[in-house]
């Protein structure tokens, strides 16, 4: 994920800035989503402040969400 998020940045002529900041924030992997300008990075509980501050410093939306390992079920309407 760094890698691809460096490399694609650089293909794209993005900034990728942002990437280096969550890495060095703590997070576990961080990379620039399809053509951006979104940027993902995972992390332990412990660094999300960390992470978050450090992409309080660009425009945009900080989201924190959580992992879900539930399986994904289907129901059928009837109605």
């Amino acid at each position: 994920m760094n890698l691809n998020g460096m490399l694609l940045s650089t293909s794209l002529s993005a900034e990728y800035e942002p990437v280096i900041k969550a890495i060095q924030g703590g997070a576990l992997a961080a990379s620039i989503s399809g053509n951006g300008p979104a940027i993902a990075a995972v992390s332990n509980e412990e660094n999300i402040e960390d992470i978050k501050a450090a992409f309080a410093k660009f425009k945009g939306t900080v989201i924190v969400s959580k992992i879900n390992n539930e399986k994904a079920t289907a129901e059928t309407l009837v109605g």
